[in-house]
């Protein structure tokens, strides 16, 4: 029982999370200007995942 309402709130914030992947994937390769140099699918994983950590981290001056 218990279970099941954790993947209730889990299933949501991933599936924002994917959507907002796609979206930004979609506005990268296809509405920005195609000349401009592309990273890697890891880069771009790896800098989205650490802006992420630095907009969420708690200040440790508090």
């Amino acid at each position: 029982m218990m279970w099941t309402w954790i993947w209730y709130l889990i299933l949501p914030i991933v599936l924002l999370l994917l959507i907002e992947e796609i979206s930004q994937f979609i506005w990268r390769h296809y509405l920005k200007n195609p000349e401009e140099d592309h990273e890697s699918m890891f880069i771009r994983i790896r800098n989205s995942m650490k802006g992420t950590l630095k907009k969420y981290r708690k200040d440790p001056s508090h």
